[in-house]
């Protein structure tokens, strides 16, 4: 909590927010990513791009995978 009493979240924290949809995690809250909550946490995709000459290397950031049940 911060000095007003106002909880304070980091990357990756659970929330008092519930989750309504099926998650990866199960714990049945959003995720605080940030500023906003997501119901899954952020997954990072590694991609490579390789040409005779030249590597690329991006990582990507998903911070919203939807689950069917």
């Amino acid at each position: 909590m911060d000095k007003n009493g106002k909880t304070v979240y980091y990357n990756g924290d659970p929330t008092e927010t519930p989750s309504v949809s099926p998650t990866k995690c199960n714990c049945g809250h959003k995720h605080y990513w940030d500023g906003i909550e997501y119901d899954n946490l952020p997954e990072l995709l590694d991609i490579n791009v390789s040409t005779e000459s030249k590597e690329l290397r991006i990582q990507v950031c998903i911070v919203n995978v939807c689950f069917v049940a």
